[in-house]
């Protein structure tokens, strides 16, 4: 609760006010500048959720994409390894002619 007196006034914390009200359910008690500082603090919470799940989604996009690209490099790089092992296998594929 707020303890006032001619100089100083003493706020409850969030954390201590977001403790009362899921103990008790209800803003009962509280200051509207307390109960304020809950919306306030509510409000940021909620654009940080929602910023961090659009960076999230963005990341995750990003992750398909460089998996994708690293997928297809690995292919390309396979099917030239075994290129050059079936030239080096293979002497009809070198140019070499028996006889």
């Amino acid at each position: 609760m707020t303890t006032s007196n001619e100089e100083t006034v003493v706020q409850r914390g969030v954390s201590e006010l977001l403790a009362i009200l899921e103990d008790t359910g209800s803003y009962q008690g509280m200051t509207d500048a307390e109960i304020q500082s809950i919306v306030d603090y509510e409000k940021t919470l909620s654009f940080q959720r929602g910023r961090t799940e659009g960076t999230e989604s963005v990341l995750t996009q990003h992750c398909a994409s460089v998996s994708a690209a690293t997928t297809s490099a690995l292919q390309a790089q396979t099917n030239m390894l075994q290129s050059i092992i079936d030239r080096a296998t293979n002497l009809q594929l070198q140019g070499v002619q028996h006889g």
